[in-house]
């Protein structure tokens, strides 16, 4: 028999080692007559796998308008994974914010109407909206900076609902969490301001391909000209694209932050773009004026590519479960090419197919990651508040399709179709989702939690950070006193006692807001079956010496009931010096 007050299931536990960075140990304290040990299951403590993952998908439904649709039942939805028909399992809608339900007389959710609509009805946590706003300022230019920031800030006064939480972070010189998930516009205001005081990207880059666009309208006419511009485009497109590549490595890690919080998840990539082969438009241009191709194109300027990454970057955010919504900032492309140098001729026709290479390559990486995993790509025009609202309908009306997951396969992967029933609706959606194994979703909720104080309070578990002691270079000792309620706790007999299955996972941020990886200690808690029935009350202490670096700000620690599938993460802030 299992003893759990609060289990809804049980669950198999694969006990799969995470990279260990920090130096930490474990010493168990025999109070509350509990005896713990460290160390894997014995082999005669089985328990079995009968858990069962519920996915959910949300879903995005607009007319020809692009205009949002409400009212949908769930018979107006067929889903598909891996290319099968599958049932759903849950459904749950909301329309301009307010959570739709069945209210007295509809005996199902195909009779929802306006007298069956519950008004005032509370979100539920799975339901609630986390944004991240990303300024990439690497690839935010002054002109566009000031509008874009203006209109975030109208968005989050008078578009999102006030109970919405945002965070935000910023990419330039480095990768920056600027703040916890927070309601407090304010504060928020404020965070949005010191981002958009930061720099913007060196001019160098933009100088020189404006010349090189220049240049090829000129220079031809010399002799050895074209070998020497087809060296210039390859050193600019290098600079462009290692650029480019740090903004989607640094995308790549703000997804994967977010991978561990409750709730529908978004981000909102601001930029003026990123080029997904930031060679090519000087390279048609080029082309098309010398009237001749270069053989060694696709070595030394079609290799600076980054369509691959964003791919990974799509896949990444579909695993963390994220919609990629992005605002390319600048409202047209190239300006400097639409000069009277441009004007008829030959030139007319470089400076029409090199632009349309130039926007294709800045508009198609973003809306590869946006269409992938249901979200969308808006460009900045004079309208740019109108355009945001679009994103906040999203926010406001939408459907989420809970389905069963298959059964554990060799794959991963999972693809997702969903088909809407109705003349001219069109339908959004993330593609794919991954499986996830107990350990990755318990390191990263410990992630989030430390990144964004997204704490859970499932299990029950409190923190005590007790007198720290220097161990020399650089290095401090902190014990933290790790209290767990036993009454939440799920034991299986073993013999006389009853154990229980338990694992800590640690992360801490240092004072550049650097995370450094998870690390997981598995452990045992046994107490004797006649205490069984006396454990209200009376909780398993713990002291976790965690070993810190000079800096460190912050430390979360999660604690997962690995048979019960209940778990606990919680952040201490760290006092400087």
């Amino acid at each position: 028999m299992v003893f759990h007050p609060r289990a809804s299931r049980l669950s198999l536990v694969s006990l799969v080692s995470l990279a260990i960075v920090l130096s930490l140990a474990m010493e168990a304290t025999a109070q509350s007559s509990a005896s713990p040990s460290s160390g894997e299951t014995a082999p005669d403590a089985f328990f079995d796998n009968v858990s069962v993952d519920i996915v959910n998908v949300e879903v995005f439904v607009t007319n020809k308008k692009d205009q949002p649709v409400a009212g949908l039942s769930p018979e107006s939805f067929e889903l598909f994974v891996d290319g099968k028909p599958t049932p759903l399992t849950n459904f749950y809608a909301e329309s301009g914010g307010q959570v739709v339900t069945l209210g007295p007389g509809a005996e199902s959710q195909s009779e929802v109407s306006e007298d069956s609509v519950a008004p005032g009805e509370i979100k539920p946590e799975a339901q609630r909206l986390h944004l991240l706003i990303f300024a990439d300022n690497r690839h935010l230019r002054g002109p566009s900076r000031k509008k874009s920031f203006k209109a975030l800030r109208e968005f989050l006064e008078n578009q999102l609902d006030p109970a919405d939480e945002v965070a935000v972070a910023s990419l330039g010189s480095a990768l920056e969490f600027r703040s916890d998930f927070t309601s407090d516009r304010v504060f928020l205001n404020r965070v949005l301001g010191e981002v958009e005081k930061g720099g913007s990207p060196e001019p160098g880059l933009a100088i020189e391909r404006q010349r090189i666009f220049n240049d090829i309208q000129t220079d031809l006419a010399f002799s050895g000209a074209t070998r020497q511009l087809f060296s210039r485009i390859k050193l600019v497109a290098q600079s462009e694209y290692t650029r480019g590549k740090a903004s989607v490595e640094a995308l790549g890690a703000v997804v994967d932050s977010l991978a561990g919080i409750r709730g529908r998840k978004a981000i909102l990539h601001v930029s003026d773009g990123i080029s997904t082969n930031p060679g090519e438009a000087m390279y048609l241009a080029l082309a098309e004026r010398a009237g001749n191709s270069d053989p060694d194109y696709a070595n030394d300027i079609g290799a600076y590519d980054l369509l691959r990454d964003f791919q990974e970057l799509a896949r990444r955010a579909n695993a963390a479960q994220v919609t990629f919504y992005s605002l390319d900032a600048e409202a047209t492309k190239n300006s400097f090419a639409r000069s009277a140098d441009y004007s008829g001729g030959v030139e007319n026709s470089v400076r029409t197919t090199a632009l349309e290479a130039a926007e294709s390559n800045n508009r198609a990486p973003l809306e590869l990651a946006a269409v992938d995993t249901g979200g969308r790509r808006i460009q900045a025009t004079g309208r740019l508040t109108q355009q945001l609202s679009k994103i906040a309908n999203d926010f406001a009306t939408f459907y989420s399709l809970g389905f069963r997951a298959p059964e554990a396969s060799s794959k991963e992967k999972h693809r997702i179709e969903v088909k809407v029933k109705g003349k001219g609706l069109r339908v959004r959606h993330r593609q794919a989702y991954e499986d996830k194994d107990a350990d990755r979703r318990s390191g990263d909720a410990v992630l989030a939690t430390l990144l964004y104080n997204t704490t859970n309070s499932d299990l029950g578990v409190t923190l005590e950070p007790l007198a720290p002691q220097a161990k020399g270079d650089n290095l401090h000792l902190l014990p933290i006193r790790v209290k767990i309620p036993l009454s939440r706790v799920a034991f299986l007999p073993q013999g006389d006692e009853q154990s229980a299955q338990l694992s800590f996972f640690v992360a801490v941020k240092d004072d550049k807001g650097n995370p450094r990886p998870v690390q997981k200690v598995p452990f045992k808690l046994r107490i004797p079956s006649s205490q069984l029935e006396d454990v209200e009350g009376r909780t398993a202490d713990y002291e976790l010496p965690v070993v810190l670096h000079e800096g460190d700000r912050q430390v979360a620690i999660g604690v997962r009931d690995d048979i019960g599938g209940i778990s606990s993460t919680l952040r201490l802030e760290l006092p400087e010096g």
